[in-house]
C-alpha cells in the first residue's frame, strides 16, 4: 500500500511533465525556491530522527495513518522526488514518448511495479531479519540515516547558490 500510495503522487508527476510543466522548473527562482527548501525539509528530517531515534524501537511501530496515506506523505514530502522527475525522469519520458503515448502508460506501469518490489524487498529483508536489529544496530542505521539526511540537505539547499 505504501507503493501504491507512492504511485498515486508519481502519476500526476508524470501527467504534469507530458503535459508540459517541465518548463516551469526551467525558472531559476522557481529552482532557488525548491532547493532550498528542499534542503531546509531534509535538514529538518535528519535532525528530527538523529535527536529522537535515540532510544531503540521495540516490537512494531504504531503508525498513525494507512500505509497508502503514509506513502502519499513519504513521497510528496521528499524534496529529491521532484528533483528525480524533473532530472532523470524527464529524460526517461522523453525516451518513452518515443513509443508514443503507449510508450509512456508502459513506462509508468513498469516504473511502478519497480517501485512496489522494491518497497516488497525492503520490507520483507527487514522482516526476515529483524531479529538481528539489536538496540544497538537500530541506533547505528539511524544515526548514518539522519547524517546522510542532513548532508543531503545541506548540499541541496547550497547548490542553488553555485
Amino acid at each position: 500500500m505504501i507503493g501504491i500510495g507512492h504511485g498515486i503522487v508519481e502519476i500526476p508527476i508524470i501527467a504534469l511533465i507530458y503535459f508540459g510543466f517541465a518548463s516551469y522548473l526551467d525558472n531559476s527562482m522557481v529552482k532557488m525556491v525548491t532547493g532550498l527548501a528542499g534542503g531546509v525539509l531534509l535538514l529538518v528530517m535528519g535532525l528530527l530522527i538523529l535527536f529522537t531515534f535515540r532510544k531503540p524501537v521495540e516490537g512494531a511501530a504504531v503508525m498513525p495513518y494507512s500505509p497508502l496515506v503514509t506513502g502519499i506523505v513519504m513521497t510528496g514530502g521528499n524534496p529529491y522526488v521532484f528533483l528525480w522527475w524533473a532530472t532523470i525522469g524527464m529524460a526517461l519520458i522523453t525516451g518513452a514518448l518515443a513509443f508514443g503515448i503507449l510508450g509512456l502508460v508502459l513506462f509508468t506501469v513498469v516504473h511502478l511495479t519497480c517501485d512496489i518490489t522494491w518497497d516488497q524487498v525492503v520490507s520483507m529483508t527487514v522482516y526476515r531479519t529483524r531479529h538481528l536489529w539489536t538496540p544497538r544496530v537500530q541506533k547505528i542505521v539511524f544515526s548514518i540515516c539522519a547524517l546522510v539526511l542532513i548532508s543531503f540537505g545541506i548540499w541541496y539547499g547550497v547548490s542553488v547558490f553555485l
